[in-house]
């Protein structure tokens, strides 16, 4: 006798789909997490930029910068994490191949992203804003497509 692989149940309100939309939900709020540490990330960069224009002003001076820009640092690492949670929750939560890929994409424009802001060429890591504008409009895609708390 050959053991045979166990189907999950196919009928609605079965335990297999009540766990698969458990994991979608787990999927939007995970998802909208990482939008709001993207949108952190944009702010706490236009708190470093701003910061260095005003370096004149010995109150705020480079010190101030220099704090703003090490919390972008470290949020950069926040977001990557949350990215790599949110690619082991989009398969946990079966959802379709576009999604996985396009959640899986986001880990490689993040490291894309690390790439850039080393680069010492300013026409190329000026692709940083740009690249950094398209992770939250894949994200923000995410998201609206992936919405598990009805419609939204």
């Amino acid at each position: 006798m050959s053991a045979r692989p166990v189907a999950a149940d196919p009928r609605p309100g079965s335990a297999a789909d009540i766990r698969v939309a458990a994991w979608a939900r787990v999927y939007s709020v995970v998802s909208v997490v990482l939008t709001l540490l993207i949108l952190a990330q944009f702010f706490v960069a236009g708190l470093g930029v701003f910061t260095i224009m005003d370096a004149s002003n010995p109150t705020t001076g480079s010190s101030a910068s220099d704090s703003y820009w090490g919390l972008h640092f470290f949020n950069a690492f926040a977001i990557l994490l949350v990215m790599l949670v949110l690619v082991g929750v989009s398969f946990l939560a079966r959802k379709p191949r576009r999604t996985r890929l396009l959640t899986a994409l986001l880990v490689l424009l993040i490291l894309l992203q690390a790439v850039l802001a080393f680069v010492s060429i300013p026409p190329i890591s000026a692709f940083h804003i740009l690249n950094a504008l398209l992770i939250l409009g894949v994200t923000a895609y995410l998201v609206i497509r992936n919405w598990a708390f009805g419609r939204a």
